[in-house]
């Protein structure tokens, strides 16, 4: 909603956002997984914002990995740890003049890696984010739990 309040041209795969948005905006309701990652790479930004609970309990968006893996530039509504885990791939903006300036031509050479950098950050969030690692950790840390429960 910040990117239409901003007055960007923003284009939405998803079902249910007539009720939200102008129809002129709405590509398709639905995108096949195997063709998501050149849509983001294709895009000048991404947009991915955070329920607020995800937000105020530091939950980052699945679409910030999918998006950055991809090769993608983001820029995000805050969520702390954002920076790290994404080297400058996704930036967070805090008005709708930070979101226009932002998704601006400008904006993005100035505030985004260059694509050699972000291909870098890419294969690293590749390497340290993929599904069988995050569920290599949850599956540790529930062993953990398990293990000190049963000592």
């Amino acid at each position: 909603m910040d990117a239409l309040a901003a007055g960007i041209d923003v284009r939405v795969w998803g079902d249910l956002w007539e009720r939200y948005i102008p129809e002129r905006h709405i590509v398709a309701e639905y995108l096949p997984n195997d063709q998501l990652s050149a849509l983001y790479r294709s895009a000048g930004v991404v947009l991915s914002d955070h329920h607020e609970d995800m937000g105020r309990e530091g939950f980052v968006a699945n679409r910030l990995f999918d998006a950055v893996a991809s090769g993608a530039r983001v820029v995000s509504d805050p969520v702390e740890g954002i920076d790290e885990l994404f080297g400058g791939a996704v930036q967070v903006y805090e008005s709708l003049d930070d979101l226009r300036r932002l998704t601006s031509p400008e904006g993005i050479r100035e505030a985004f890696p260059q694509p050699p950098e972000l291909l870098g950050i890419a294969r690293r969030v590749i390497e340290e984010h993929s599904f069988q690692r995050r569920a290599a950790t949850i599956l540790a840390d529930v062993l953990e739990v398990w293990k000190a429960g049963h000592e």
